[in-house]
């Protein structure tokens, strides 16, 4: 196991490989968060699991999680709307594992709610390149999860709209 600082890009050049992201300051110590942290994580082999937690030690349940493409960090730093590829829910604790199939430069965002007061945080970021077939689970992005759910409920209840307006129909015509 290898411990690198985050303010360095991460290159995962053996397979079956893991490195331990934690943040800037040493490995296991409490960071205030305000606002954000973010730490980069660098993939140049597929496929590789990112994986991330974070505990409050101080504070309250106002932080989450994300894992954003370097794009939508772009995005998110000029408070444009932007997709995460992965979120965690606000809390004391979370976490969160994502297989990345597409080489390129990822951020680990760890977020406080907006006006929420200061945290103490303890979090780690973890790459694994090649993972075993046993810790693999593919994750679909909210807003995606969100439109499937959508067409589903919409299509259903136009469906048994039109059922139940046929059947009410019919039951008048008797």
């Amino acid at each position: 196991m290898i411990l690198i600082p985050c303010a360095f890009a991460l290159a995962l050049p053996l397979a079956g490989s893991s490195i331990d992201l934690p943040s800037a300051n040493e490995a296991g110590r409490i960071v205030p968060l305000q606002d954000y942290r973010w730490v980069p994580v660098t993939v140049k082999h597929t496929p590789t699991l990112i994986e991330s937690s974070f505990q409050v030690m101080v504070g309250g349940a106002t932080v989450h999680a994300e894992l954003l493409t370097d794009q939508d960090f772009r995005l998110f730093l000029s408070h444009r709307e932007y997709e995460a590829l992965e979120q965690t829910t606000s809390g004391h604790t979370g976490g969160f594992s994502h297989m990345v199939q597409t080489p390129g430069r990822y951020r680990v965002l760890i977020r406080n709610q907006p006006n929420a007061p200061p945290t103490q945080v303890s979090y780690t970021v973890r790459a694994t390149v090649d993972p075993p077939a046993s810790s693999v689970s593919v994750g679909v992005p909210p807003a995606r999860q969100f439109v499937v759910i959508f067409v589903a409920m919409t299509f259903l209840f136009g469906t048994v709209s039109w059922s139940g307006h046929k059947l009410l129909r019919a039951w008048r015509n008797r």
